[in-house]
């Protein structure tokens, strides 16, 4: 997970793709990470694909087109 001092650095974006203030349940550091993990699995990406991806490396969607 992105951090510094234990906290989450990422900025809140809302569901219509705008920064917002986060609600008081997004500051529960465990319940963030489960919700981040979770839409991860949901979308088809290893939870470390965020930190790969900044490191330049590839990652590989489950969901990802096959061409056949």
């Amino acid at each position: 997970m992105l951090k510094a001092d234990e906290w989450p650095v990422c900025a809140f974006i809302s569901q219509d793709c705008r920064p917002t203030n986060p609600s008081e349940e997004a500051h529960n550091v465990e319940t963030a990470s489960k919700v981040w993990e979770k839409t991860l699995q949901m979308v088809g990406l290893p939870l470390d694909a965020v930190e790969k991806l900044i490191e330049g490396e590839d990652v590989k969607c489950k969901y990802e087109a096959h061409d056949d």
